[in-house]
């Protein structure tokens, strides 16, 4: 318009009163493309794990509604399955994942209800986050946690109608939090944990795996065949009873033995039963088994004991001790 206007006349402002024509025209304002796009602004990078979230609302897939979570930083994701699209599922979730990677500086969001409504300002006030909601029918704001909505869709398609929605989920995520990523050229977990994650191909290199190393004051401690011992009952009569280290009769652990000086005068339990000692139960004795069940223990050093035999009237040796000036 402008080009032809000058091939025939011409006169200062041309150009303006052209424009200004052409914009009070409403026919031509109700008809005319979008303006040209602007420079896109990308996000700044967060500085740290965890300080900026883009969350969103995945569409109903198979009768499910996800809820998703992405870290800006780590590209760590997180999906939940929701009953519904409200702001009460979003904050119960979101105050799961604070209790476990802390509160965030900043969660970026679309303007769905769930994320205008006044529980969730109030949520995001409570916490000290700013919250940043993305202009309407401008998906590309979010654009986070758009990419990772179409990821998992096209993951979740993937799968047979019979397959577990929560197994395929857990997997997805876990390779997710495994997976390099293009952009950070390391996965997630790595970033978020300082580590990586122990994987399935991991398992293929079991003489890596370590288990630590028993306690020494614990492999210090033994009891030989024979020993007088004082050993914890767990059935109905005195806590501690008298016993000798004999056979597989009784499973105790070393914490349940403690040591018994042979001359040690019984007690008035012991006194009134007929062997003079007081005797196992026939569940321990016969059975080999406490009647109270213990906690496994990691220590293998289980001492094995039983009733104890009947002292002999036979005068015992009196022992030996040290001599220095020769054998």
């Amino acid at each position: 318009m402008k080009a032809l206007a000058r091939s025939y006349v011409w006169w200062p402002g041309l150009d303006a009163d052209i424009e200004k024509a052409v914009s009070q025209c409403l026919a031509c304002q109700h008809t005319r493309n979008f303006p040209p796009r602007s420079d896109v602004h990308h996000w700044e990078s967060a500085k740290k794990p965890w300080s900026r979230l883009h969350i969103d609302f995945a569409g109903s897939f198979q009768g499910n509604t996800f809820f998703l979570v992405v870290d800006s930083f780590t590209k760590w994701l997180e999906v939940c399955p929701v009953k519904s699209t409200s702001a009460s599922a979003a904050i119960t979730f979101l105050q799961q994942l604070f209790a476990t990677h802390g509160i965030p500086d900043e969660i970026v969001s679309d303007i769905g209800t769930a994320f205008t409504s006044e529980e969730f300002k109030l949520f995001t006030k409570n916490n000290r986050t700013r919250h940043i909601r993305s202009a309407p029918f401008h998906p590309a704001t979010n654009g986070q946690a758009e990419r990772m909505v179409q990821t998992m869709k096209s993951y979740l398609k993937k799968l047979d109608r019979h397959t577990d929605i929560n197994i395929a989920l857990a997997r997805f995520l876990f390779d997710q939090h495994t997976t390099p990523h293009s952009v950070t050229k390391h996965s997630p977990a790595e970033l978020l944990f300082n580590r990586e994650l122990q994987t399935f191909f991991d398992k293929l290199s079991p003489g890596e795996i370590s288990y630590g190393k028993v306690c020494e004051a614990q492999t210090q401690k033994s009891f030989v065949t024979g020993t007088p011992v004082w050993v914890r009952n767990y059935a109905s009569g005195p806590k501690w009873i008298e016993g000798h280290v004999s056979k597989a009769n009784v499973r105790r652990h070393l914490d349940q033995l403690r040591l018994r000086s042979p001359s040690q005068q019984p007690t008035s339990e012991e006194i009134s039963s007929p062997t003079g000692r007081v005797p196992l139960t026939q569940t321990e004795a016969e059975a080999g088994e406490p009647t109270t069940p213990v906690g496994p223990q990691r220590s293998p050093e289980l001492i094995e004991t039983g009733e104890p035999p009947r002292r002999s009237a036979v005068d015992r040796r009196r022992p030996q001790f040290y001599d220095p000036s020769g054998c």
